[in-house]
């Protein structure tokens, strides 16, 4: 088109939309069980969507001739997320994930198999075999100790996953003339015949801008150290933590948890586990609904099967581990009637199993 000095004009541009290609898969468990699982799938545009909770089936709708990054987290707890790269053409793609099972092992239908050595900390003093050090730097008016304390001084709830006692450093209790640069190292650990060997240990850090938290392994008996935790400022860590030690196997190993700060926070350590760890997958199935309310609503409640019950999420899904085999399922909500149902759990399936409460 011509436009003449001086004056404007309107053009109207109708663009047509880049075709779509249906990338669709399953995500699975991918740790023993092979169920299909609950989970978020997301693509690097923002495009996301979530699979069918009782069978990891998804679809997205991508840009053909586009290449994207694609993250899969379960909405189920317990399961390290997977990125993948997916190249889009012209055709429909089908991509299938499984996730495995996290370290810390708290995925429904496993459990954390253990032969080793561990700590809990139960007295008010060093236990056997332990060692408590502190580094002096020798700067004027500050106390390098104390350091690691079994006493609890400040009067600190255990926050870290464990129960009762626990080893803490309190470099806010210790104040302001106090520098802490002290470590809490255990006794030789024999690993010369462990597959798997990690370090498991329960924990409440709370970081501040000058402090650093670092676990350190040796497999020469204290002469070299390898930092294989560490945070360092602000950062805060709360609850169990799972090392893998690949590089201790078949030696003896120490371990040592290493903490610096001046009038900083602090740092509990519980339940310290040095040994063989295996993630292992125990007999039974997911049963998997929604519990509503006479409208279609998802109710807030619990449902209970075997001894064990799970809240509901805000849409009234639930997804609960139980024994193979008929199992009484009882759904409850408040201001609602409470209502029961037999349901057969198959082996390393889910069963779907809907609720609705008057």
């Amino acid at each position: 088109m011509t436009v003449a000095a001086g004056m404007s004009s309107t053009v109207d541009i109708a663009l047509d939309a880049i075709p779509t290609v249906p990338v669709t898969g399953t995500v699975t468990d991918g740790s023993g069980h092979g169920w299909g699982l609950y989970a978020t799938v997301t693509a690097s545009d923002g495009t996301t969507t979530r699979t069918d909770p009782a069978t990891g089936r998804y679809e997205l709708d991508l840009l053909q001739d586009s290449s994207y990054t694609v993250q899969v987290a379960a909405v189920d707890p317990g399961y390290d997320p997977a990125r993948l790269s997916v190249d889009v053409g012209t055709a429909a793609l089908t991509r299938d994930v499984a996730l495995t099972v996290a370290a810390v092992c708290t995925a429904a239908g496993y459990h954390a198999d253990l032969s080793g050595a561990s700590e809990a900390f139960t007295g008010s003093s060093v236990p056997s075999g332990w060692m408590v050090g502190n580094v002096d730097h020798h700067q004027p008016g500050y106390d390098p100790v104390p350091g690691w304390q079994f006493t609890n001084p400040g009067d600190r709830t255990n926050h870290t996953g464990g129960d009762g006692n626990f080893a803490i450093v309190d470099s806010d209790h210790s104040g302001q003339h106090a520098i802490q640069d002290t470590t809490l190292t255990s006794p030789s650990f024999d690993l010369t015949g462990a597959s798997t060997p990690a370090l498991s240990f329960d924990t409440d850090l709370r970081g501040a801008v000058n402090s650093t938290a670092t676990v350190e392994v040796s497999v020469d008996d204290g002469g070299t150290w390898k930092s294989v935790w560490r945070k360092a400022g602000t950062a805060n860590s709360r609850g169990p933590v799972v090392v893998g030690l690949p590089a201790a196997a078949g030696h003896r190993a120490v371990v040592r948890f290493h903490y610096t700060g001046s009038w900083s926070q602090w740092w509990e350590v519980d339940d310290v586990f040095v040994g063989d760890r295996s993630c292992d997958p125990v007999a039974g199935g997911l049963l998997v609904g929604r519990v509503t309310d006479t409208a279609g609503a998802g109710l807030a409640g619990t449902v209970t099967a075997a001894g064990s019950a799970v809240d509901t999420d805000a849409d009234g899904r639930y997804r609960l581990f139980a024994p193979a085999g008929d199992q009484s399922v009882t759904a409850a909500a408040p201001d609602h009637t409470p209502a029961t149902k037999t349901a057969t759990v198959d082996p390393d399936r889910t069963t779907t199993l809907d609720f609705t409460l008057s």
